[in-house]
């Protein structure tokens, strides 16, 4: 899994990253954001489908799946976000991060409704990535008016 990987980042294991690896971390905190509000629906799955499609054209069905399928098992595992937001902040470029960003708030509000701890979260985790609020408000209203 994605998170063993990271695990062998931090013991100086020289292991490449998988060809996906940007697209696993940002699976791990849009499902973080899906998970938010206690559910996860199945809008918000498909919002983090094309999410994943979006950022590698080129991903097969079945990868993107295995990558969900592994987001998810490791959402469920993890105790904090802090080694995959340090990986964002070393790697992700600025457009990346606020393309991220937009990616939150499409799967927050795929189920037709922003609950409040889905925003808090998309506040906090840009917060951490170094997304100032006036950007964070910019992918808001970016996503609301398409």
């Amino acid at each position: 899994m994605f998170l063993q990987w990271i695990k062998n980042l931090q013991v100086g294991d020289s292991e490449e990253p998988d060809a996906y690896w940007e697209e696993r971390l940002g699976a791990l905190l849009l499902i973080e954001i899906a998970r938010s509000d206690a559910t996860i629906d199945p809008l918000e799955l498909d919002a983090i489908r094309q999410a994943i499609q979006v950022s590698c054209l080129s991903i097969e069905t079945a990868e993107i799946e295995e990558i969900i399928t592994a987001a998810q098992n490791d959402t469920e595992q993890m105790v904090s976000l802090h080694e995959q937001i340090r990986q964002i902040n070393a790697s992700f470029s600025r457009q990346q991060k606020l393309s991220l960003v937009e990616q939150m708030w499409r799967v927050a509000f795929a189920d037709g409704d922003l609950d409040k701890y889905e925003e808090s979260m998309i506040r906090k985790l840009c917060g951490l990535i170094h997304v100032p609020h006036k950007e964070y408000i910019q992918a808001k209203l970016k996503v609301t008016e398409a």
